[in-house]
C-alpha cells in the first residue's frame, strides 16, 4: 500500500509521504526533499516522534491511501484538518487494526506520551516491544519468534522482518552489534538514549537476566498462555570460553500448568536454547531440536545431547558455531 500527499507549506514541493501498512503495525516514512532525509513513524504515533508529519498534514497537506484488494483498488482521501480523528480511516484500512489504541482519544499535537516502558508501543508492534523488553537489544531470531508467536504465521513473520529491514533510515535507527547471530541495538524512538544508558548503567543482575530468559521460554512453550514452571533442564557453563557463564535451557524441563506437552517438544525430544553471557544479560546464540543430558568437561566444555531415534553426541563451540562431535 502507498500513501502520498499533495504539497503543503510544511515540506518541500517534491516531498513524499509513503506508508507500509501490514498486520504488524502501520509504519509511515516521511521523506523531506529539502534535506533528502527520511524519518520513520510507528504506531502508536506520539506527538514527540510524529510532530513533523502531523505538522505537514495540519498545514493543509492531504493524503490519499490506495489499497489493492482482490476486488480492485480502493482509495481514501485523508486530511487532518487539525484533528487526529482523520487518522481513523488509515487504521480502519489496516488488517486487524489495534483496538487498544484509538488516535481520536487525543487531539493532534497534544502531549499524550505515556511513561517509559513496554507500554510505549502498541501491542501489535512486536518488534518494538521485543527491543523494549530487552533493554533495546535483540537478535534477528528473537524478533522473528516474537512476530511469529503473535500472528502464528512464518510467512507473515518473514514479511514483517523484511519490511522492517528495508525501511528508510534503518541504518540510522539500528546499530548492528554482532553478525553471529545478527544482533541489533535500537537507537531511536523510546531507545534514543540506549547507547548512553548502556555506557552508564550498571550491568543487569545475572540471576534476574536468567529468570527473564526462563520466563520467556515458558511463555513460548506453554502456548495456551496459562503459564508453567521450569525446575530442571537449566545449565550455566561457560561454553565459549570468554570467562562469562552462558545459559542453556532444555525445554524438556518445562511443565505447562494444564499438563499438556510444550509446543517446543516433539514426540521424542524437545527444543534447547543456548544463550551467551553478554553485558550482564544473555543474548541468543543457538537453538537446536535436541535434549541435553549433561555438561561435558573440556576447553571449552560441551553438551551431551540426544536426538531423534536416541542418537547421541556432544555439541561444542568451535569459535564460529556449535558443532556436533
Amino acid at each position: 500500500m502507498g500513501v502520498s500527499y499533495t504539497d503543503g507549506p510544511a515540506l518541500a514541493p517534491s516531498g513524499e509521504l509513503r506508508a507500509d501498512i501490514g498486520r504488524l503495525s502501520y509504519l509511515i516514512g516521511l521523506r523531506d526533499a529539502s534535506t533528502a532525509k527520511a524519518q520513520q513513524f510507528i504506531a502508536p504515533l506520539y506527538e514527540g516522534e510524529g510532530s513533523r508529519m502531523v505538522d505537514a498534514l495540519m498545514s493543509g497537506s492531504s493524503a490519499s491511501l490506495t489499497i489493492d484488494t482482490v476486488e480492485g483498488q480502493i482509495r481514501h482521501n485523508i486530511t487532518l484538518n487539525g484533528s487526529a480523528r482523520a487518522m481513523r480511516p488509515i487504521l480502519k484500512a489496516c488488517p486487524d487494526p489495534d483496538l487498544e489504541w484509538d488516535p481520536s482519544d487525543a487531539p493532534a499535537g497534544s502531549t499524550n506520551q505515556p511513561s517509559a516502558g513496554a507500554e510505549l508501543v502498541s501491542d501489535r508492534n512486536e518488534i518494538a516491544q521485543t527491543f523494549l523488553r530487552q533493554n533495546c537489544v535483540a537478535t534477528e531470531s528473537e524478533l522473528f519468534e516474537a512476530v511469529r508467536q503473535r500472528w502464528g504465521s512464518i510467512g507473515d513473520a518473514h514479511a514483517a522482518l523484511r519490511i522492517w529491514g528495508e525501511t528508510p533510515g534503518f541504518s540510522d535507527d539500528y546499530e548492528i552489534l554482532s553478525r553471529d547471530p545478527f544482533t541489533y541495538r535500537w537507537t531511536a524512538g523510546p531507545c534514543a538514549n540506549s547507547l548512553q544508558r548502556a555506557a552508564t548503567e550498571p550491568p543487569a543482575s545475572p540471576q534476574g537476566a536468567r529468570d527473564q530468559r526462563v520466563a520467556e521460554a515458558i511463555d513460548r512453550a506453554c502456548w495456551r498462555d496459562d503459564g508453567g514452571t521450569m525446575d530442571r533442564g537449566i545449565y550455566t557453563p561457560d561454553l565459549d570460553g570468554d570467562g562469562r557463564d552462558d545459559l542453556v535451557l532444555d525445554h524438556a524441563g518445562i511443565a505447562c500448568s494444564q499438563g499438556y506437552l510444550p509446543q517446543t517438544c516433539g514426540a521424542q525430544v524437545c527444543e534447547t536454547q543456548i544463550f551467551f553471557g553478554f553485558n550482564g544479560g544473555y543474548r541468543e546464540g543457538h537453538t537446536m531440536l535436541n535434549s541435553v543430558t549433561e555438561v561435558v568437561p573440556g576447553t571449552p566444555p560441551g553438551l551431551r545431547i540426544i536426538g531423534h531415534g536416541g542418537t547421541e553426541g556432544v555439541v561444542r563451540w568451535n569459535g564460529r558455531e556449535f558443532a556436533v562431535q
